[in-house]
């Protein structure tokens, strides 16, 4: 059995069954067929080896949505498919914002009556002689309180196929493929394979999600999809992914920034305490982030050239550490607490702003010299006192700045995101200041690409009132300023911009 929203081939059958069950007095082709579209309408249909056996139609008026006709197939009665009608519809309609139900039934329709209290709903009036004489028992039924939000999320950006659900915002799954293995011959990522691993592993990936997750495809109320930035063609295949699943159960389709996602991987630890301090830290991006309440995103700061985990696996390319070098780093300096760090010089950039290239090209040339004169190699102790070295060099002057910033900003807390942020020691260092800010730092597993942190950024643009529509483009240089209400952003909208005006200001 199978729950659907209404396509077009399904608005015969569904006037068919409508006149056996109700003698057709109830719905009209027109209204069946605006449904197909949400055009104030919104019908869904239950199926069995492609028959249409069921369907329920409610129409849709603001915050308030009324049933309009609900029926299934004489031989399949008693079989739940009417209960699972109603559930799923008021699914969908929780996740459009819908807090009120309303249907109306002839008091003498037993049947109906029993499954409506079945489902929850609750008698509030009565229309006297409604129905040829019979009168017509009001019921209706709040979805504020239990609003049910069922997220299906996915990234791809780089090289990590992902896809969560998020259940009422509870993690219900997590499930990444990592390609790491597959780039490592080239010292990197490779990005046009990275779009075919892609390609290969996304279905997959939704099924393991969903599977493990327990939840059923039409149980769904939205799917969320990194957008940007990231690799063009990897992006893509995540993209026209999310737009399939949205298209085919009729549900809302959000488009996520990845470094919001890497943000709010943070409140899988913790409720966020505005004014806040973002350091984002991966192997595409360093940035200093003010955030004054939710989807505030300012940048006061960035690096000017490479990015801190860009900078990290240069230099361990060099030293004859494996990609990805920052992990290999890390990992020798964890082996080697009593190594100490030789002295590097200093960057000089203005403001909140960092820069990498300089320092990472003189350790370069540092080693390049050193291996020269050793016979083309370096020293297994050489090799961890250049790891520690750059370790605490690179990390000292991003908490320098950062710490800069949250004073100047009086921010009350201070959060880590990206890949990076699972450096043992940017997380040591940012809980020096656990005794002037509140800190929180995001879960191990989930500080590298994945899908959780998407559907958690999604469930805030949701409250926010933001959603895409089916022509969502790609962007591999999204701009975390201003999201998610860039302009440049064509496909993507608040669903309600007053509503979403409101919540940026809570």
């Amino acid at each position: 059995m199978t729950i659907i929203s209404i396509a077009t081939q399904d608005v015969q059958p569904v006037l068919a069954l409508e006149k056996q069950r109700l003698n057709g007095k109830s719905l009209t082709e027109e209204e069946v067929t605006r449904s197909i579209h949400n055009d104030g309408f919104m019908a869904l249909v239950a199926k069995e080896n492609e028959r249409l056996v069921g369907y329920v139609l409610a129409s849709l008026s603001g915050r308030e949505a009324e049933i309009q006709s609900i029926a299934v197939a004489a031989d399949y009665e008693g079989q739940g498919i009417g209960t699972g009608l109603l559930e799923f519809l008021k699914v969908r309609l929780a996740g459009m914002g819908v807090e009120r139900v309303l249907l109306e039934v002839s008091q003498e329709n037993e049947r109906a009556l029993r499954l409506y209290k079945s489902s929850g709903f609750g008698q509030y009036s009565v229309r006297k002689g409604y129905y040829d004489g019979k009168d017509a028992i009001c019921m209706d039924q709040d979805l504020k309180d239990g609003k049910h939000r069922v997220i299906l999320s996915l990234e791809s950006s780089c090289d990590e196929t992902a896809a969560a659900v998020l259940d009422n915002g509870i993690l219900k799954s997590n499930i990444v493929s990592t390609q790491i293995k597959e780039h490592q011959k080239y010292g990197g990522v490779y990005p046009e394979l990275a779009s075919r691993l892609h390609l290969q592993n996304v279905a997959s990936v939704i099924f393991m999600a969903l599977t493990k997750a327990g939840v059923k495809p039409e149980q769904l109320t939205h799917v969320a999809v990194t957008a940007g930035p990231g690799l063009p063609g990897a992006l893509q295949v995540g993209v026209i992914a999310a737009k399939t699943v949205a298209d085919f159960f009729g549900i809302p389709l959000i488009g996520v920034h990845h470094l919001a996602g890497h943000l709010y991987a943070n409140e899988y630890a913790g409720k966020f305490k505005f004014p806040l301090i973002a350091v984002i830290a991966s192997g595409g991006n360093s940035e200093i982030v003010l955030m004054k309440h939710h989807l505030d995103f300012d940048i006061v700061g960035q690096t000017l050239d490479d990015a801190i985990g860009e900078a990290f696996d240069k230099v361990a390319r060099e030293i004859g550490l494996p990609y990805p070098g920052g992990v290999y780093i890390d990992r020798l300096c964890k082996a080697n607490p009593d190594v100490k760090p030789f002295p590097l010089p200093k960057p000089r950039v203005a403001g909140y702003n960092l820069s990498y290239s300089g320092l990472k090209s003189h350790v370069i040339r540092l080693a390049e010299h050193e291996k020269a004169q050793n016979g083309g190699k370096l020293s297994e102790q050489r090799v961890v006192e250049y790891a520690k070295s750059v370790e605490v060099a690179f990390v000292d002057e991003f908490m320098r700045k950062a710490m800069k910033a949250a004073d100047y900003f009086h921010a009350k807390e201070i959060v880590i995101g990206g890949g990076v942020s699972a450096n043992s020691y940017l997380r040591y260092s940012v809980l020096q200041h656990q005794d002037q800010y509140q800190i929180i730092i995001p879960p191990m597993w989930c500080t590298t690409d994945n899908a959780s942190m998407i559907a958690k950024a999604a469930d805030h643009l949701i409250d926010a009132g933001y959603g895409s529509d089916l022509s969502l483009p790609t962007d591999p240089g999204m701009d975390l300023n201003g999201f998610p209400f860039n302009g440049e952003f064509s496909g993507t909208y608040p669903v309600d911009l007053a509503k979403a005006k409101a919540f940026l200001k809570q």
